[in-house]
């Protein structure tokens, strides 16, 4: 009779654990459920605020772009307003055209060296009929080689800005110029450079159409190449540098070398020699391979008579300084017998 009670509270507790089970399991279900997908609703808003984010931010960029590219023409416009002057020009074998304003057009202009043909053309805009202005072009100022540079540079100027010179021009754009072959043309024109057979038959050495290119290294390197230096290590050496490596080479030398280093004009810039000896041995090489009139013109001014000048300038290189001696040797001789 004792045990009912007991086997009731049993049975309870059973119940009750079971119910608490079915609570853990409802509450994975749900759990899981939370973390799964979206409902259907909440996929059409999450995409819907999504696109109108990435549509304005697209909207955003554009404008801003827009903006952009309205100062950068903006100020273009401006820049190219002022940019009223063309220099053309030709060198390294090939052509060039540049659009400046006035000032930096002509120091361009000044800057480039001689011997390179070149044009500085003034761009004015002009009203024409259908209302829109059209850059009419005057030539400012001018230098060309020849004829057939004249006629080349000019074809490129219009060609690359669509405008005409010709008006200009006159009859310097003559076909003949364009079909000129002169062989020597460049040759004749180096060796006015500085009287050298040497740059004459350089230039002659080369094909025709690359004799223009070959002048221009030439009248470079007489530009450029201002200063020799001689030294003798067991053997003569000259060469021709501009001034900062002449010296670089002059120094770099031991000092029991005899050397010396000659300026543009003849005369020596500085020397450390041996001896008197090796004095003159060094300058008798110099001047020997060196076309200059340097004792022609010590000649001249001697007692001022063409004929010395003219008698010393007859000789081979090799021998003017002798000859100018002869000539110093001579008048000192006549003044002692008086």
């Amino acid at each position: 009779m004792g045990g009912g009670p007991k086997q009731r509270g049993v049975t309870e507790r059973k119940v009750e654990a079971v119910e608490r089970e079915g609570e853990a399991v409802m509450g994975k279900i749900l759990r899981k459920q939370s973390k799964g997908a979206s409902p259907k609703n909440d996929d059409v808003s999450w995409l819907v605020s999504h696109v109108a984010i990435a549509f304005l931010a697209c909207w955003c960029h554009f404008h801003a772009r827009v903006q952009w590219e309205g100062k950068v023409a903006h100020l273009e416009s401006l820049v190219d307003n002022i940019r009223t002057h063309t220099v053309g020009w030709h060198a390294d074998g090939s052509h060039h055209l540049l659009r400046l304003d006035e000032e930096a057009a002509t120091i361009l202009y000044n800057s480039l060296p001689n011997g390179v043909s070149k044009i500085l053309v003034r761009e004015e805009e002009d009203e024409v009929e259908d209302g829109k202005s059209k850059p009419h072009p005057t030539l400012v100022a001018k230098w060309f080689f020849d004829k057939h540079w004249e006629r080349t540079i000019l074809e490129h100027y219009s060609a690359t800005r669509g405008l005409s010179l010709q008006t200009e021009l006159g009859e310097t754009t003559d076909n003949k110029y364009l079909n000129r072959a002169a062989e020597t043309l460049y040759a004749d024109r180096a060796y006015q450079i500085r009287g050298s057979q040497e740059d004459y038959d350089r230039v002659m050495t080369v094909p025709l159409t690359r004799r223009l290119r070959e002048f221009e290294r030439v009248l470079y390197d007489f530009e450029t190449r201002t200063h020799s230096v001689v030294w003798h290590d067991g053997q003569y050496h000259l060469l021709r540098l501009d001034r900062k490596t002449a010296l670089e080479i002059y120094n770099s030398l031991p000092k029991w070398v005899s050397k010396a280093v000659f300026n543009k004009d003849s005369t020596v810039m500085t020397r450390r020699v041996y001896n008197a000896t090796w004095e003159r041995r060094i300058s008798h090489h110099y001047y020997s391979n060196t076309n200059t009139t340097f004792h022609a013109d010590k000649a001249y001014q001697l007692v001022g008579k063409q004929t010395d000048y003219d008698r010393v300038m007859s000789k081979p290189q090799e021998l003017r300084q002798q000859e100018f001696e002869h000539i110093r040797d001579e008048y000192v001789n006549h003044i002692r017998s008086l």
